[in-house]
């Protein structure tokens, strides 16, 4: 009897083959899993997800008071960057990288865009041209576009970072010390979503600043600026001469420094009405006029302005060589500094204020509220009587409640120095964020615009090495990191050839 025995050869050669096909169809099969797990994990992340940020500055994270405003779009609103990014790198960066977490925070209603103005002409020319600015100087080209509804609001990019000036006079480098990109661009959103007129008056006739002059230093025309463009706010010139009084659709009036003619007893009559009546006053002393009129109808509210000057004796605060320039020292928690007091490292800079001397509160029922804004340090002292020392209010805020049958109440801003919001200093320290949010405090506008909108310090860090050490690292990147990957790939070939 033969028995014929199997070619373990031809047996192995099978089983082989077989298993070569099991580990194409689990290799297969593994594939399209993987696939599947990255498409589950892709749509599923679409929808939920979480945003952290890394860098410790936090200059483009969107605190919880945009956060909730832009909650409440619900209509479309589409940004454009209108810049040149290479003219100005470091602003557009942080632009763009801002409102690039204004979209991720709602997709679905808000689009951002940028138009590059210096590659796209005709673009450029078609969006100027419906927006009526073709006539535009080439220093306001850069500037963000927010439009919803026909709605529309410019934010220029000069106004989005303030610059370090007292490093610059000590003799360093000028650069931006803070970012206010959100403070603009929240306000833009809420103004193009939420479009209220508002209207403000410039009192005249006595010497006060003027809000339509842009050429000289001490013109008021860059706080207009900030009432037309940044806070959506109309405004004309008003003289209260004759039998003229305050219009009733005035809701903010602002008194810029008389500093040629005493108020009338009849012009000073009808602001007090004015106010009376739940009314809003910035009002800005001149250090060199103290008998402008402005003073009795501030005694009215408590308040008593003092007919001197204060310098200031610390160093620390006031600009080298000159004792009555100088940053204010000490900022009060108030919604129209809070957003400054968070930033931390910025102030405002003023130029020989008066001071003012605030009465003791008596508790009587409707008894306006005092609150001291700003001091000078302990060490200032006055000008006409040296040896009285600070630390001097600089800047009060009057407020009195809801008047009977009166929606709103009194609100006063009074600063003893006209100059700090002049053409010339208004974009120094955070001058230009002080005024747009005492503005914003004064106009009542929600004060989740008030709260946690300030500006951003931008910190640079230096990286100081000598020349040895920098060709050390040199050698690292160009020979180091080279060789390592060579040496790798040489024990793993030899570790394969055994």
């Amino acid at each position: 009897m033969e028995i014929k025995m199997s070619d373990p050869d031809q047996s192995s050669q099978s089983f082989s083959s077989g298993r070569r096909w099991v580990f194409r169809l689990n290799f297969v099969l593994g594939l399209v899993a993987l696939v599947a797990l990255l498409v589950m994990v892709n749509y599923l992340g679409g929808g939920y997800y979480n945003r952290y940020h890394v860098d410790a500055s936090g200059v483009t994270r969107l605190s919880p008071q945009t956060l909730q405003i832009l909650e409440l779009v619900t209509n479309k609103v589409e940004i454009t960057i209108f810049f040149n990014p290479s003219g100005e790198e470091e602003l557009y960066g942080l632009t763009a990288d801002l409102l690039a977490e204004y979209k991720n925070a709602n997709p679905k209603h808000i689009s951002v865009k940028t138009l590059d103005y210096t590659r796209f002409e005709s673009d450029a020319r078609l969006l100027l041209g419906r927006l009526n600015l073709l006539g535009l100087k080439d220093t306001m080209l850069d500037f963000v576009l927010f439009e919803s509804n026909g709605h529309s609001k410019l934010c220029h990019a000069k106004n989005l970072a303030s610059w370090d000036i007292n490093a610059a006079l000590a003799g360093k480098a000028l650069r931006r010390s803070a970012f206010q990109g959100e403070l603009l661009f929240t306000s833009a959103i809420f103004s193009v979503i939420y479009p209220q007129p508002v209207k403000a008056c410039f009192l005249s006739d006595h010497g006060e600043r003027d809000p339509t002059d842009s050429a000289g230093d001490e013109g008021y025309a860059k706080l207009a600026g900030i009432l037309k463009d940044e806070l959506n706010t109309e405004w004309q010139s008003l003289s209260l001469h004759g039998t003229n009084s305050v219009p009733s659709d005035c809701q903010l009036l602002i008194v810029a420094g008389p500093r040629m003619a005493r108020l009338l007893p009849t012009e000073s009559e009808r602001i007090d009405t004015y106010l009376k009546q739940g009314g809003r006053m910035l009002l800005l002393l001149d250090n060199q006029y103290t008998n402008s009129g402005a003073e009795t109808i501030l005694s009215q509210w408590g308040v008593e302005a003092i007919n001197d000057r204060v310098i200031e004796k610390n160093g620390d605060f006031a600009r080298p060589g000159d004792v009555s320039d100088f940053r204010v020292a000490g900022l009060l928690h108030h919604p129209a500094l809070d957003a400054i007091i968070a930033a931390g490292n910025l102030s405002i800079q003023i130029n020989s204020p008066r001071p003012f001397r605030t009465k003791a509160r008596s508790n009587t029922p409707g008894e306006p509220l005092v609150s001291v804004l700003a001091t000078s340090s302990a060490k200032s002292t006055l000008f006409g009587q040296p040896s009285e020392v600070g630390p001097f209010k600089l800047m009060v805020a009057i407020e009195q409640g809801v008047i009977k049958g009166i929606n709103k109440g009194t609100r006063i801003l009074a600063i003893g120095d006209s100059s700090l919001l002049s053409n010339n200093r208004i974009d120094t320290a955070a001058n230009h964020t002080f005024a747009g949010l005492a503005l914003n405090w004064l106009l009542e506008r929600p004060d989740v615009l008030l709260s946690g909108l300030g500006p951003r310090s931008i910190k640079e860090y230096k990286l100081l090495i000598t020349n040895s050490q920098l060709q050390t690292i040199e050698w690292v990147f160009l020979a180091g990191l080279p060789g390592l990957v060579f040496l790798i790939g040489g024990l793993v070939w030899l570790r394969r050839r055994r």
